[in-house]
């Protein structure tokens, strides 16, 4: 029956995962030979995603059955955005991907976009990452890699310096080639052995080491998708109105092998310089022109195949598979990861998946997260002020509104906020009032729109409410405050690019690296920017705001929109007035927004005279060169172009947003904002105007079917070997000489659809003004602003000034009795504080207000390590217990190091922060003399990779009449834990012990409530342990450490630098369990502690080995081959006995005053039965009756060896003061099959720690840990049986 039911199990997890039946195989695919100089592991197939946590790199090896794992994720620490964007191309052979990332903002301000990426080479096999001194374009052919190891970096300059540089990287070694500077624009720039080659206008060129360029072959239109193969040969893509072409140029001759409409034909490079044609047999042709002698429309070349995938698919490095798309979506389903739509080439079947839990944490997860190296020097104008070490607040800011002041704290709104404010705006009846000091604004009454009056547009109407709402989610994902903030709550501002490039960038950095200087400093939903400098520090031409508006902007998402919607009428009215229209000029309908969204992103060049270029600059122009000629209309279709939006000009993105919205957890359908409407599916993809429509020689003189040679004086060579410029498109003329100058702006109107009135988009008002009021505060994560669960006469020390006031959704009286302080480390690199980059405030925890930053580890952990400081505001002399206060969120880490100052020298001291509740957690009792000091660093042991929150919030002192007569600490493992005294569901485990299950930040201790040791009632006490330890007992003093799953090297003590360490009989040195470190090494014992208790060395014994071996095993301990019987007890003999007695020394050593009793084991199986009374458990899995017996006895002979090492240690030359407690008796027949039951039977539920309840079948255990250990009712029993014992071995002592 245990056979059949096993069967049956794996048979039902089979059918739930096999895969439908495959598609009709496809004639093409890779050829035969494809696997050529393929890495070991076989085929790889690699994508990208990006969330707010980083630009991920995902791969999936053959040789793992092409499951996904995450290789890397790319971050940069202190840069906040909603989500990382980024390219990335692979290089020969399959082993090397480079990367360009940056925040998604980064797409939204010109000089970002063109060369402010961060690059880096990431081996896909070990995940290593080599960040580079190199800023590049974001456009979509950076990088550009060759046919051998070698890549071109682009940084582009021509939209403001007039010229583009590329620069070599050599992947092996990660090292940059001199820059050569083009003048003018060239793109796809990748290596070949003869040089670089680039895509200028109409042309593919070589690029010579001087920037000279030689032409190599003539295109139609600008070239794109340029990939070299092993043979020489440079394959491109071209385009003649809505037909592209692949093309090869090979030997000084071109030829043409496919066309198709575009988007329906593509190419993707795989490993060893291979190349694939992709797109569906059906919509491909050959081209009219004909091959060469001898060769028909199908030959390809040797290292070229045709792959039947989507065209924008990308090929694996053998071409056996192919990523057709890759969706991580905002709202509800972030939480679930990427998923990837996979397309196998032999059988055309194509699949989503997704990255196993399990797989998501990289091997190296901390140098991705590093900080990319290069100059850090701060640069701002004026003089800079000195930085205080202690302050959150940067002195030297460059932008108005600081962050990290406890005195600005803005409140995240809801997205239906959002929504009903620009609404309102729309209908002209923003008709809020603030009151004084709004969510602690520290302003006077004031009212948005009175204080940013709207603009009448010209020709009369209004902004649609979709254009504003489309602005918040390109600028801002729609958030006020930090994106760290929660909705309802409070944080830091959201600040575009408040530290600079990625902090402060060096005084003397040329040209092509990016100035913090001139960044925007744009603030909340809309980025406003105009006016947002420091007074003093404004751009030339910049006024700044007076204070209170520029308060206003940072903190008040009504006044930031109402503020934005200024800015947009003006661009309108701007274009008005020189005639300049879309459509029909109607402002209710999204497209005629277009030129006015370009100039709301990249600005307006004003009219200076007669023959003077004007107008709408060429970055946000559709036929630049720097986005794809074959991309689609934005998000019509595709949620993940959202991942990507750098292949689109600024206000396709926004036109997108308008008809599409964005993704919102508390959305209403998951959407963010309604959208706008459209008659049809048809009509809202053509929100997206023809590429070359502002590109007409009557219109800005640039021409798609002449090149033009710059002649005119401001452009000539000026220096001695000064490359003079190539010949382009614009043929814009200076009047003053006649010669051509290079200045194509746009200022005409345009027409791109017939009837806009029918075939335009329309305005969605969700919230009609003067009947739907604004939607309240929501409340998650609520504060907490109670001190009830605190007893009386505890002093708190708050992470604020009392004086602060809390802004909370409701009163939040806020208290503290000293005072907290940072300690910032300061970089030795540059002498700058980067530590601060990285802390954050949230209105939540006790009192309203918490901070956090990121644990860290090694020399990142050092260059960015924050240390937190509270001091008592008076002195104690005496005994005092330390409460520390976890929030509900933002608190992760699993090895918060606090260390306290006390009169007997420092004691260290970690803790679990993710309570995922406000709770105060004993930190312990000490002795004091003086003002009481506590400190909290966020460098932190284990293998911290940046990701895991470590909080900053209050911590209470308890002072205490005297030492507490009970200072006791539960280690060991599950059974002593409490696993399994619990309902099914894991209700009764402290959560920070049953969470984020098939993670690597999971933890499954299973630390328990209704653990033995909190049940057991100490001599002379009425009460529980447990029930004396959450009531605050001056008179206890209790930690329950315990773990399930724990091994004897687990309590083990991690050895000092240069010290042997303490090792157990099977060799094995301290180690840790989910993150946290072994339960010796958490500083709990020391001289004060009066009482340890354990039970310790069932998994050492093998127990959990034994009932698997069972299961699958008739009668197993008479499996002569296994040998169970005989190697168990010989485990036990040899290696368990003498380990326990390892750990009880070194417990000893560390409690030389404590008593120190170890619980024995219990027979866990009474009989064999097929059926049991436990809700929500099964019997199916019981052992059968001779094994039942067979185990007990097994169980006996661990209790005889583990109590003879008892009694040695304490009867022997030790002498110490151990002792062992013997359940069995006590516990009689009450195992499982017993009656009543005091052990569970087994589980098949998992809990949060141990898998993803509701998940794929396969990925969860087959049964819960929680299966076959004592329930509440063996707890129970076994906390009767400490009880009797613990007189009896004479604690408590007694006084002297």
């Amino acid at each position: 029956m245990r056979l059949l039911t096993a069967a049956l199990a794996c048979a039902a997890a089979i059918g739930l995962l096999a895969p439908t039946l495959p598609d009709p195989v496809p004639r093409d695919g890779p050829r035969p030979g494809s696997a050529a100089g393929a890495v070991p592991g076989g085929d790889l197939a690699w994508t990208t995603a990006g969330d707010a946590d980083g630009f991920h790199v995902l791969g999936a090896r053959e040789s793992e059955g092409h499951t996904w794992r995450t290789v890397t994720s790319l971050s940069e620490p202190g840069v906040e955005t909603d989500r990382w964007i980024g390219n990335a191309c692979l290089t020969a052979s399959g082993r090397r991907l480079v990367v360009v990332y940056a925040p998604r903002a980064f797409t939204n301000r010109p000089e970002l976009f063109l060369r402010g990426g961060f690059s880096a080479i990431v081996d896909l096999d070990t995940g290593a990452v080599r960040k580079l001194p190199v800023r590049s374009s974001l456009a979509h052919y950076n990088p550009g890699c060759g046919a051998g190891e070698e890549a071109v970096l682009t940084q582009a300059g021509d939209s403001d310096l007039g010229q583009t540089r590329l620069i070599a990287l050599d992947t092996t070694a990660a090292t940059l080639g001199a820059p050569v500077t083009v003048t003018g624009q060239v793109t796809s720039a990748v290596p070949t052995p003869q040089g670089l080659v680039a895509a200028g206008e109409s042309r593919i060129v070589r690029v010579a080491p001087d920037g000279s360029l030689s032409t190599l072959t003539r295109t139609t239109g600008t070239p794109f998708e340029l990939h070299p193969d092993r043979e020489g040969g440079v394959w491109f893509m071209d385009h003649t109105h809505d037909q592209v072409r692949v093309r090869r140029h090979h030997d000084g001759a071109t030829r043409s092998y496919v066309v198709g409409a575009t988007g329906r034909v593509g190419l993707s490079p795989g490993a060893d310089g291979r190349m694939f044609l992709t797109g569906l047999p059906g919509e491909r042709r050959p081209p009219d022109s004909a091959a060469r002698p001898g060769e028909t429309a199908d030959d390809l070349p040797a290292s070229a195949s045709w792959l039947a995938v989507p065209a924008t698919a990308t090929a694996s490095s053998t071409g056996a598979f192919a990523v057709a798309d890759t969706v991580h979506e905002e709202g509800r389903r972030a939480a679930d990861g990427p998923r990837i739509t996979t397309v196998t080439v032999r059988t055309g079947r194509q699949s989503v998946d997704g990255v196993p839990e399990e797989r998501r944490v990289p091997a190296l997860p901390e140098q991705g997260h590093a900080p990319s190296p290069g100059p850090r020097v701060r640069q701002a104008a004026g003089p800079r002020a000195a930085e205080d070490p202690h302050d959150p607040v940067d002195p030297d800011r460059t932008c108005s509104v600081a962050r990290g002041d406890v005195r600005t704290q803005v409140y995240q709104p809801t997205p239906h906020q959002v929504e009903w404010a620009a609404d309102m705006l729309a209908q002209g009846r923003l008709d809020l009032e603030r009151p004084a000091n709004w969510k602690g604004s520290g302003l006077p009454a004031y009212a948005p729109n009175r204080m940013f009056p709207p603009v009448p547009l010209a020709g009369g109407g209004r902004i649609p409410a979709q254009i504003l709402l489309g602005v918040t989610a390109q600028e801002s994902n729609m958030w006020q405050a930090s994106r760290h903030t929660v909705e309802g709550l409070t944080g830091n501002p959201l600040v575009g690019n408040y530290y600079g490039i990625p902090f402060k960038v060096a005084a003397d950095e040329n040209k092509w690296d990016v100035n913090p200087a001139r960044a925007d400093c744009g603030y909340g939903v809309t980025q406003v920017t105009d006016g947002m400098r420091t007074a003093g520090r404004t751009k030339p031409g910049e006024v700044a705001l007076p204070p209170d508006r520029q308060r206003a902007v940072a903190v008040d998402y009504a006044a930031n929109l109402a503020a934005g919607a200024r800015i947009l009428a003006e661009k309108w009215n701007e274009q008005a007035a020189h005639g300049m229209r879309v459509h029909d000029g109607d402002p209710s309908h999204p497209e005629n927004w277009f030129m006015v969204l370009w100039a709301y992103n990249s600005g307006f060049h004003p009219r200076k005279g007669p023959g003077e270029p004007w107008g709408l600059g060429w970055l946000n122009n559709p036929a630049n060169a720097h986005y794809p000629v074959n991309r689609p209309p934005f998000l019509d279709g595709r949620p993940s172009d959202a991942s990507h939006p750098q292949d689109w000009p600024y206000p396709e993105k926004v036109l997108g947003w308008a008809a599409h919205s964005i993704g919102k957890a508390t959305g209403k359908d998951g959407a963010g904002f309604q959208p706008a409407w459209w008659n049809t599916k048809e009509q809202r993809a053509g929100i997206k105007p023809p590429r070359l429509l502002f590109c007409l020689v009557e219109a800005n003189d640039c021409d798609q079917r002449r090149m033009f040679l710059p002649d005119d004086p401001s452009v000539m060579p000026s220096e001695p070997g000064e490359k003079p410029e190539p010949e382009s498109h614009c043929g814009h003329i200076n009047p003053a000489t006649g010669k051509y100058d290079l200045k194509c702006w746009w200022h005409e109107s345009v027409v791109w659809k017939d009837d806009c009135a029918t075939e335009c988009g329309n305005e969605k008002i969700r919230f009609d003004a003067g009947v739907h009021p604004d939607p309240p505060d929501v409340a998650v994560h609520l504060p907490n602003c109670q001190a009830e669960d605190l007893p009386s006469g505890v002093l708190v020390v708050d992470d604020v000034p009392a004086e602060v006031p809390a802004v909370t959704p409701a009163a939040c009286p806020r208290r503290s009795d000293g005072t907290f302080t940072f300690d910032f480390a300061q970089d030795a690199q540059t002498g700058d504080f980067l530590s601060k980059v990285d802390l954050h405030q949230i209105g939540g925890g006790f009192g309203g207000h918490f901070w956090f930053t990121h644990g860290r580890a090694g020399a990142l952990g050092d260059r960015l390590k924050v240390t937190g400081r509270w001091e008592l505001g008076r002195e104690l002399d005496g005994w005092a217990r330390v409460m520390v206060h976890m929030p509900n969120h933002g608190a992760h880490t699993q090895q918060a190091a606090y260390t306290v100052h006390t009169a007997d020298g420092l004691k260290r001291r970690t803790l679990l922060q993710r309570t995922e509740e406000n709770r105060w957690v004993p930190l312990g009792a000490f002795r004091f003399t003086g003002r009481p000091r506590v400190e909290l660093t966020s460098v932190t042991g284990g293998a911290p990779d940046g990701k895991e929150d470590i909080a900053f919030d209050a911590i209470a002192f308890q002072p205490l009449q005297g030492k507490p007569q009970h200072q006791v600490v539960t280690l060991g493992d599950s059974f002593a834990a409490g696993e399994g005294a619990s309902p099914v569901d894991g209700s009764k485990y402290y959560p920070e012990s049953d969470r984020m299950g098939l993670t690597d930040y999971r933890n499954a201790c299973h630390r328990s409530y209704a653990a033995w040791a909190r049940k057991a009632r100490l001599p002379g006490s009425r009460h529980t342990l447990g029930y004396r330890t959450d009531v605050w007992d001056p008179d206890v003093d209790a930690h329950l450490l315990a773990c399930s799953g724990a091994r004897t090297q687990m309590l083990l003590p991690t050895a000092a630098p240069g010290q042997e360490p303490v090792r157990n009989a099977f060799g094995l040195s301290a180690e840790g369990q989910y993150r946290e470190p072994p339960q010796l090494d958490k500083g709990f014992l020391d001289a004060n502690t009066t009482l340890v208790l354990l039970s310790i060395g069932g998994n050492d014994a093998g127990f959990s080995d034994i009932f698997v071996t069972c299961f699958v095993t008739p009668s197993c301990h008479e499996h002569i081959v296994l040998n169970l019987d005989a190697t168990t007890r010989k485990r036990i003999t040899e290696k368990v006995a003498p380990s326990v007695a390892t750990a009880l020394r070194q417990i000893a050593r560390a409690a030389p005053n404590a008593k120190i009793v170890v619980m024995g084991y219990v027979k866990l199986f009474t009989a064999s039965c097929e059926t049991t009374s436990q809700p929500g458990q099964t019997a199916a899995l019981n052992p059968e009756a001779g094994e039942v017996e067979w185990m007990g006895e097994i169980t006996l002979h661990l209790r005889d060896r583990v109590a003879a090492v008892v009694r040695d240690l304490r009867e022997g030359p030790e002498r110490l003061d151990v002792h062992f407690t013997d359940p069995i008796d006590r516990f009689g027949a009450r195992g499982v099959c017993g009656n009543p039951e005091a052990v569970n039977a087994g589980i098949p539920k998992p809990t949060r720690g141990e898998g993803a309840q509701g998940g794929f079948p396969g990925l969860n255990p087959v049964m819960s840990q929680q299966s076959f250990h004592p329930n509440e009712l063996g707890t129970g029993l076994l906390a009767d049986a400490l009880t009797t014992d613990l007189p009896l071995f004479g604690y408590p002592r007694v006084r002297r």
